[in-house]
């Protein structure tokens, strides 16, 4: 009989995605008849759903007590054969306590012995995508040989190179999905694009941290250049980060605003088309690897030994080295000297230069 596995990722959309490498070895490791669940913030399930990386959704809107509650009793009305969380809060531990399952995987810390059968060492010195890939090594032993060769071989493949490609069994890219022309979202995303005539690169400006935020200026800048060059420059965001976008829209002639006006789902299928998307270090940066799009990240207040570089070997990053990197995990709503050097110092001609060598 056909069992449930569920894995749990309840952070934000860039977290999210980087799991796309797990939820493949996931099914890998479990027999062609089994589903895959996916228990994650509310609003972001269905891009899964539509690509076929997941067969079920459980969502949750994080701001309200009453809908945890209600996803719980959800979730405790399932038996699931594997559990795997990437999420390490302490509510997130006691609400795996409390789901029936034969197995349940997380991170090893000291308090979640009581919520976990397999509680795996999670490897910080590599990217965020490798990390996660650690929780389901004992799940199939080709990946557990992947993650020892790694070890063995010394690279921790944190600094984005065209020189050294990322595991090719660890990519996050969805090259291989298939679209169906007839479904609304293509038939939408192909219409939008009927209006542009030349190739298009993706910007995605916006952050929930504002200090994530290259410059606006900069952005008008990189983007009249590209005009220059004959390429139409496409943005990309949420309804939130519309006064963003258009703003940096209204310096770039025949450039196209649609933030706010695309799903998760229809902006990968945007990113696809492009030619090179360039973002700040943003769900939009991996939204661009995991739909095989050049991308150029552009680094401020976060930095690379954090983890979340864009998981492609098509990806290229701008930073400038200051000793205020990083201020913190996220980034802040301000930066904390009042300076935002480690982005006001980015030029347009840097992130120019770095995009050429993808543009190749």
């Amino acid at each position: 009989m056909a069992e449930t596995n569920l894995l749990i990722q309840t952070a934000f959309v860039g977290d999210l995605l980087l799991t796309i490498p797990l939820m493949r070895w996931m099914r890998r490791s479990a027999p062609p008849a089994d589903r895959l669940a996916l228990f994650c913030r509310k609003g972001l399930g269905n891009f899964f759903l539509h690509t076929g990386m997941v067969d079920q959704l459980f969502e949750v809107d994080k701001t309200n007590s009453s809908d945890w509650r209600k996803v719980k009793k959800e979730l405790q009305d399932h038996h699931f054969q594997t559990l795997v969380s990437a999420h390490q809060s302490f509510r997130t531990a006691t609400i795996v306590a409390s789901l029936n399952a034969h197995l349940k995987i997380g991170y090893q810390n000291p308090w979640s012995f009581w919520a976990y059968d397999v509680r795996e060492k999670r490897p910080m010195h590599l990217p965020e995508a490798l990390r996660l890939l650690a929780l389901a090594r004992k799940l199939n032993s080709e990946l557990e040989g992947h993650m020892r060769d790694l070890e063995s071989s010394g690279k921790d493949h944190q600094i984005p190179s065209l020189d050294q490609p990322i595991p090719p069994w660890s990519s996050l890219s969805l090259s291989d999905f298939v679209e169906d022309p007839s479904t609304l979202s293509v038939q939408k995303v192909l219409q939008i694009l009927s209006k542009i005539r030349t190739p298009f690169v993706c910007f995605a400006p916006g952050s929930v941290w504002e200090t994530k935020c290259w410059t606006t200026e900069g952005y008008a800048q990189l983007g009249q250049s590209f005009h220059e060059m004959g390429y139409t420059v496409v943005l990309l965001g949420s309804e939130q980060e519309r006064v963003k976008t258009q703003a940096i829209a209204a310096k770039i002639p025949e450039s196209l605003d649609l933030s706010g006006q695309t799903n998760l789902f229809e902006s990968f299928l945007v990113l696809r088309r492009g030619s090179l998307a360039i973002c700040n270090d943003n769900g939009g940066m991996h939204l661009a690897c995991a739909a095989n799009t050049p991308t150029v990240g552009i680094f401020g207040p976060t930095v690379l030994k954090l983890g979340y570089r864009p998981w492609s070997s098509r990806s290229l990053i701008v930073e400038k080295d200051h000793s205020c990197r990083p201020c913190g995990k996220h980034g802040s709503a301000k930066c904390p000297i009042g300076t935002h050097v480690c982005m006001t110092s980015i030029q347009a001609r840097d992130v120019l230069e770095v995009c050429r060598k993808l543009l190749v």
